[in-house]
């Protein structure tokens, strides 16, 4: 488990295809980014006593978006996000597993494939009770939350920024991974001409927390050939 610099904001990963949620439980309330279904995370909460619920996205992509419906049935739910992710023609697609899917069929994992559409059966689109289209600056339980829109893997993508110390940035930036910019959607353009300029303007004592893969400090990554490398 990431210890730095919070001890308290705590990991789960999506069983089907590694994307990562974070959880962050205070004076029974929580904040989540990107969620999805876990046990787990159930557990912690109620061993925390939560009874609302913060949810920011990095972006709108299933496997960081499906959690939602889920988590609404069972706490009272905010949700923040910038504003492409509710836009109606888009969400056909990204709120239903199909994508996931079919990565998971190419792989070989068809039983997987199989057991994630039986737990996501219906498909909901996104709502959310507050949106933004820039920037956003926000606090929560006394910390501070800086986000960007860092349009290139999704319409949606943001940077989110807690403390100035931990940087959740989703699919935009994953340790030793080729971006993905080539989904419906993406724009390469705009990922390569402005995102990556920002993502290498973040501070080297930084903790990236990324969409998926584990959490590593900003210093410790190279840019190289497109890919934001982790020295070794």
């Amino acid at each position: 488990m990431e210890t730095f610099p919070y001890k308290k904001i705590q990991r789960y990963v999506f069983p089907y295809i590694d994307s990562n949620m974070y959880l962050l439980a205070e004076n029974n309330e929580a904040l989540i980014i990107d969620p999805h279904i876990s046990s787990d995370a159930e557990n912690y909460l109620t061993e925390n006593g939560v009874r609302a619920v913060t949810i920011l996205l990095t972006h709108e992509h299933f496997d960081h978006i499906c959690g939602i419906p889920w988590f609404r049935e069972h706490y009272d739910v905010k949700v923040i996000c910038q504003q492409e992710a509710l836009n109606p023609g888009r969400q056909k697609h990204f709120s239903r597993p199909l994508v996931v899917s079919l990565i998971l069929a190419d792989r070989g994992e068809d039983k997987k494939a199989k057991e994630l559409e039986a737990e996501y059966p219906t498909v909901h689109l996104l709502t959310a009770e507050q949106t933004w289209q820039e920037t956003l600056d926000m606090t929560w339980q006394g910390h501070s939350f800086h986000i960007e829109h860092i349009p290139g893997h999704s319409p949606a993508s943001s940077l989110i920024t807690m403390d100035e110390v931990c940087v959740f940035t989703g699919d935009s930036l994953v340790p030793d991974a080729e971006p993905t910019i080539r989904w419906p959607w993406s724009d390469a353009g705009a990922y390569h001409s402005s995102t990556v300029q920002r993502l290498l303007q973040i501070p080297e004592a930084c903790m990236i927390y990324p969409g998926h893969r584990d959490m590593v400090r900003m210093g410790d990554l190279k840019y190289e050939n497109g890919v934001f490398c982790i020295n070794r």
